[in-house]
């Protein structure tokens, strides 16, 4: 059962051996790849065309920068691209469902050099960004005292609580081997402050899991029990009734059986639902992440990548439903990439 799971999650966050194979045999030889001679300029799309990027022309150079992509990618095939015209791809790529032979057409560049600067932008942002999705407690901890008056000033009746927690399933196509264990889709754990930045994404897990073992596969009650008390105050997250109780994470009552038990719910879970928007935000900001499938594509990886530039881009904006709801700005994006991490 074991190996089973570590394949599944395994499958995930690698691309296929077949893909590779696919890569190589879509490589154009030299002759036709003369047709790709006109190279994809950024400044020769009217603005409201880079909205298919989901970020602007200035923000993606922005992007690019504090990812630290150099201005030359070189790809594994010696494909040589512009920076912003790599980011540019993975973000055209995941923001809705389309074919790599479109992208050729808008890029002008043949399909196998696409997939590459596609998969060499992904792997750059997982290895050195996506630690930012771990909930590191001690790099915001400062932030604690204004998280719970933000949450308590909206109507919640804790006066402790800086985030809220919940999990989510992800579908995907009904993969050919273990079914049962993938339940057709993925589960992923989540964590949002109040200035609307997600603060972990743990996963991905088997679709069958339950919301409480996810948790405790993820660590995160150690971490919480360690570092949720700053200054004496001790400060907790909002979970539903699947998760434990502890001074840390608060849920509601089970059966509440006083007026006041019933209030406390209703107010708590009024302010809950800034994590349903969380995952709504990754969901409709990146189209491209429905009907994957798990032994073709890495679709936990991508899945991460994508709350990443979620969160990036509530930090160029400087706003997003949550931050707007709670009145709280989110970080700038130096802040969020390279301090708070």
């Amino acid at each position: 059962m074991d190996e089973i799971k570590e394949d599944t999650i395994n499958a995930a966050l690698t691309i296929s051996i077949l893909e590779q194979r696919l890569l190589l045999q879509n490589r154009p030889s030299s002759c036709g790849e003369r047709l790709y001679d006109t190279r994809f300029d950024m400044m020769d799309l009217p603005c409201v065309d880079t909205h298919l990027f989901r970020f602007t022309t200035e923000e993606i150079g922005t992007l690019r920068s504090h990812f630290r992509i150099p201005l030359t990618l070189i790809t594994s095939s010696r494909a040589r691209f512009d920076g912003d015209e790599a980011v540019a791809i993975t973000l055209r790529r995941f923001a809705y469902p389309c074919w790599w032979a479109d992208l050729a057409i808008i890029f002008h560049r043949p399909v196998s050099h696409l997939c590459e600067a596609f998969y060499s932008v992904c792997d750059h942002i997982y290895d050195h960004f996506c630690h930012l999705l771990d909930f590191d407690i001690s790099s915001i901890s400062y932030k604690f005292p204004e998280f719970a008056a933000k949450v308590h000033w909206k109507g919640g009746a804790l006066e402790t609580c800086v985030g809220f927690l919940d999990g989510t399933f992800r579908p995907i196509c009904r993969p050919t081997m273990n079914q049962k264990e993938c339940f057709s889709g993925l589960k992923f754990q989540g964590v949002k402050t109040p200035d609307g930045i997600i603060r972990q994404m743990y996963g991905p897990v088997e679709g069958r899991r339950h919301d409480a073992f996810i948790l405790r596969e993820s660590g995160l009650l150690e971490s919480m029990a360690q570092g949720m008390k700053v200054n004496g105050v001790q400060y907790c997250l909002y979970g539903d009734p699947a998760y434990p109780h502890f001074p840390f994470l608060q849920v509601p009552f089970r059966v509440p059986s006083t007026r006041e038990e019933v209030e406390y719910n209703k107010s708590m879970s009024a302010v809950r639902l800034a994590v349903e928007w969380a995952f709504k935000d990754v969901s409709s900001t990146w189209a491209f992440k429905k009907n994957l499938k798990l032994y073709l594509s890495p679709v936990g990886k991508w899945y991460k990548v994508c709350a990443v530039l979620t969160n990036c881009l509530t930090c160029l904006r400087q706003r997003n439903e949550t931050s707007m709801y709670f009145e709280m700005l989110p970080p700038t994006l130096e802040e969020y990439l390279h301090k708070l991490g």
